[in-house]
């Protein structure tokens, strides 16, 4: 079974490129077009970390394990969301 702590970090490459410009609420644009706010925390290896909104964000859209979800930075605020799952782009 797939971690809760796994589904909400951020991939470190992400981190290090955009972390320091990343606002905190973020708003995650789902594939749907649904804005999300979800605040996120810095741990001590620079990880960023979301909590607040992540789990309703994952409920809703039922991920799971075997999803793959991608972040793409848009402005400081505003994260556009591809959600995979067995490799297909889910709509």
């Amino acid at each position: 079974m797939l971690t809760e702590s796994f589904l909400q970090m951020i991939p470190n490459k992400f981190t290090k490129i955009y972390g320091g410009n990343l606002s905190n609420p973020v708003f995650l644009k789902a594939p749907d077009g649904i804005k999300w706010k979800v605040y996120w925390t810095k741990d001590d290896g620079g990880r960023i970390w979301l909590n607040k909104g992540w789990k309703e964000f994952a409920t809703h859209y039922s991920l799971r394990y075997g999803h793959m979800v991608m972040f793409k930075y848009k402005e400081t605020h505003n994260l556009d969301v591809m959600i995979f799952e067995g490799g297909v782009h889910l709509k």
